[in-house]
């Protein structure tokens, strides 16, 4: 029998449901698909499907655990090569001038890292290095480990700090001296005020005091 010269579609979905692959192929045709390194574990599935018929198969991804650990100078970079987050403990001994065990707890999604530097937690000095992670051991010998450096922010942040201080108290001293001004001015129209009312006052008495008088006068011709 000959064979039937037709279309395929291919198609596969991660364990979640969404689509990592699709293509159409002819019958008789190869093709083929490499699982991405950080793929999610669980059931994928595989259909292929032609002229109304189907066919699907359910692939297993497994779950990976893994991190690869690097010293380059004074600074370990730890990077999730699995398909999980990582989340396991990372041991760190240092003997040197300084003997020092530090326990570092990344969280990592796939494919991403974290670094450690090591002058931030020892002094200066050169150091025999034994990192533990996945039931691994990796020695270094013979690490310097610099002088930790300023961070370069911190200067110019002490200076915005100043800045802005100096920018404050400048506006409290003209908002002080401005309220006192304020109480000196009223002070000044109060008593310019209290004289006013004053010469109100005795203009006042003085126009009764002639008015009486006046009618006095006009009661001696009675």
């Amino acid at each position: 029998n000959d064979p039937i010269d037709t279309t395929v579609t291919i198609e596969i979905k991660d364990s979640e449901g969404k689509e990592a692959f699709k293509k159409v192929i002819q019958t008789g045709e190869e093709t083929s698909y490499g699982f991405p390194q950080f793929a999610i574990p669980g059931k994928w599935k595989l259909k292929a499907s032609s002229s109304g018929l189907s066919l699907e198969e359910t692939l297993s991804v497994s779950e990976v655990v893994k991190a690869e650990v690097i010293l380059e100078n004074d600074v370990i970079t730890i990077t999730n090569m699995g398909n999980l987050d990582y989340k396991k403990p990372i041991d760190i001994k240092l003997n040197g001038p300084e003997d020092s065990i530090i326990t570092k707890n990344p969280s990592l999604e796939p494919g991403k890292s974290t670094k450690i530097y090591l002058a931030d937690e020892v002094k200066a000095g050169s150091y025999n290095v034994e990192v533990s992670y996945d039931d691994k051991k990796d020695l270094y010998k013979n690490v310097i480990v610099a002088e930790k450096k300023v961070p370069k922010t911190l200067p110019f942040l002490a200076l915005l700090i100043a800045i802005v201080l100096i920018i404050l108290s400048y506006i409290i001293i003209k908002l002080r001296r401005k309220d006192r001004d304020r109480k000196s001015l009223d002070r000044l129209e109060g008593r310019k005020r209290l004289k006013e009312l004053k010469e109100v006052k005795k203009e006042k008495k003085v126009g009764e005091d002639k008015k009486e008088r006046g009618g006095g006068l006009f009661r001696m011709f009675d």
